[in-house]
């Protein structure tokens, strides 16, 4: 599973906020954990319900057998009467006293599977109380799963602006097209797993090498100091056109987010477009949907360097740890 921590009893998964949730591991795995114990709980109760009923039935006989026996005793002593009569008491006493020995030991009995009786009933609240908890914490369970699923709907636009910006730098070569739309997918993937960008940039680099007008490179220049950065950056350059593709995933950490801006991120992209640095950048702004905020990355570069600098805005002031994956094109003049 990909969770930091489990539960003490169903080992269910509790995440952290740098965890990434599998349904086919953590979810799968949360839900059979939930229904096994749920199942052992159940066998648990239905067999103390078997022992209580035994037990009842016990009960019973042996409450008949007490029956029985006091209409011995009541017998017995109208025989003893008769006997008394005719001087024959001291075999009747003997009798008597096995008896009551007897009386004695079914009532201890009686005395024990009463209360057997009762603790099986508190052994039978006890399971219903444990079976209350887990269904309250498969209650929890799903509501974390529609929470995973909210946040996994709320990527949908960032991924299809990812898509439709990839084909604006696909039209730039008409023989680029096919492997630089691949190399977009591959990015939305490393998208929704972050720990996989690195392997997975590398393998859109390898792709889109081959082509002969786009020049590829990845870059982490980020800067530091700050709780929200750019992390690694695919960079496609197009030298005829003097336009640069930039698929970047920022990660914040809390740093509050505001309409002002934020420096996250700054990349040299003399390897994808080599005469850049007389030039300066107009920039296509890209935006996604965070909530009920919308989140602004902006591209800018001063003539004489080869930096492209990337601030990040909101419509709103926002400080929560989260990651965000950009695709904004840039162009130079």
């Amino acid at each position: 599973m990909s969770s930091t921590n489990l539960t003490k009893n169903l080992k269910l998964p509790q995440f952290v906020a740098s965890d990434k949730p599998s349904w086919l591991g953590d979810v799968n795995g949360a839900m059979l954990n939930i229904d096994n114990g749920y199942g052992t709980l159940t066998g648990d109760i239905s067999k103390a319900n078997d022992t209580a009923s035994s037990a009842k039935s016990q009960s019973d006989a042996n409450t008949q057998t007490l029956v029985n026996v006091n209409s011995e005793l009541e017998s017995q002593g109208n025989r003893i009467t008769a006997l008394e009569a005719g001087g024959g008491t001291e075999q009747l006493e003997q009798r008597v006293n096995t008896l009551s020995t007897d009386v004695e030991t079914l009532q201890t009995r009686a005395d024990t599977f009463e209360e057997e009786i009762a603790s099986n009933g508190t052994n039978i609240t006890n399971l219903t109380g444990r079976v209350t908890t887990v269904e309250g914490k498969v209650k929890t369970n799903e509501d974390n799963i529609n929470s995973l699923q909210t946040t996994t709907d709320g990527l949908t636009l960032t991924l299809q602006e990812v898509s439709s910006k990839a084909n604006n730098a696909d039209k730039t070569a008409t023989s680029a097209q096919g492997t630089a739309s691949s190399a977009l997918q591959l990015a939305s993937t490393a998208n929704n797993n972050s720990q996989n960008n690195s392997l997975q940039i590398s393998n859109l680099q390898s792709q889109v090498n081959s082509l002969s007008s786009i020049m590829v490179s990845v870059s982490n220049n980020k800067l530091s100091g700050s709780l929200c950065i750019a992390g690694d950056a695919l960079m496609i350059g197009n030298p005829e056109t003097n336009t640069a593709d930039f698929i970047i995933n920022i990660r914040n950490d809390g740093e509050e987010i505001t309409p002002a801006g934020i420096n996250v991120g700054r990349y040299d992209i003399s390897s994808v477009l080599p005469n850049s640095n007389t030039l300066t950048a107009i920039s296509n702004d890209s935006s996604l949907r965070y909530g009920s905020s919308i989140l602004t990355l902006t591209a800018t570069k001063n003539s004489g360097s080869n930096d492209i600098n990337f601030t990040l805005k909101s419509n709103g002031s926002i400080s929560s740890t989260d990651n965000f994956s950009f695709a904004i094109l840039v162009a130079l003049v």
